[in-house]
């Protein structure tokens, strides 16, 4: 059978997909709202490749920043399933699997894991399962009234955590992708030298590139849109021709000229 090249690759996933670059992580969020304008659409399936899972539980303020812009799909987008895809670097890390509520912060698992959530649209916050179900008991307990979802306009959402050797979770799926690039090499100032791989060089990254376009092409993953995020604060500076190229290449196979 003849072996499919890289750009035919390209052209195969993203011919057709609505694609945006942006700096800032959150400025996916102004991407995911113009496609959804545009189409009319929801996007139940959301693909995070990053070091970052960019979920938080707890806060007490809800904004859309850099952080925690994930949240804002749930409600905003119709997200209900949300998949963090780790970096094909950290795979080979022997972290100690973390509790996603503890610490999400480089969180390293070895195959899938998923967290049963409940979403909270008023406050923008994600409550556990479990937690959920408690509180319905000491509600019950107490002779006053249970929370229903639909009926609370809470919904639940399924977090998963994807190794990258896990990619055929996604076989097949149409998909909201969004792209960070730290997650091909990260130089935040969360990382320490036992979690990154800044020693690399220009062609080892340019073959991480060729690796995860791969791996999108050989699982049949349909991208209706993509956000590409360049992420100065985390992503080095001297591979910002190799990760401005690559993503030209991506809006190149979506039909979009470089002045978009």
């Amino acid at each position: 059978m003849k072996e499919v090249s890289y750009k035919e690759q390209l052209h195969t996933l993203f011919l057709n997909a609505y694609v945006e670059s942006n700096k800032n992580h959150d400025e996916a969020l102004n991407v995911y709202e113009r496609y959804c304008s545009l189409k009319k659409c929801k996007l139940p399936v959301l693909v995070n490749y990053d070091s970052h899972n960019d979920v938080y539980l707890y806060e007490k303020t809800m904004t859309p920043n850099i952080a925690q812009w994930v949240n804002y799909c749930f409600s905003k987008f119709g997200v209900r399933e949300y998949y963090w895809l780790l970096p094909n670097y950290m795979k080979s890390k022997n972290k100690k699997n973390t509790n996603l509520e503890e610490d999400y912060m480089g969180l390293n698992i070895k195959q899938l894991t998923s967290f049963s959530m409940i979403y909270d649209p008023l406050t923008k916050k994600l409550i556990n399962q479990k937690v959920f179900n408690a509180t319905n008991e000491k509600l019950k307990k107490y002779g006053l009234p249970e929370f229903i979802p639909e009926q609370e306009g809470i919904f639940p959402i399924t977090i998963y955590v994807l190794p990258f050797n896990e990619f055929s979770f996604l076989k097949g799926k149409e998909i909201a992708l969004s792209v960070d690039a730290d997650a091909f090499c990260n130089s935040g100032y969360d990382t320490n030298d036992n979690e990154n791989n800044l020693n690399m060089t220009s062609i080892e990254l340019k073959e991480e590139f060729k690796i995860f376009i791969n791996e999108l092409y050989d699982n049949g993953i349909k991208i209706n849109v993509a956000s590409l995020t360049r992420s100065p604060a985390y992503f080095p500076e001297k591979f910002q021709k190799e990760i401005t190229e690559f993503f030209e290449e991506i809006k190149s196979a979506a039909g979009i000229s470089k002045a978009v």
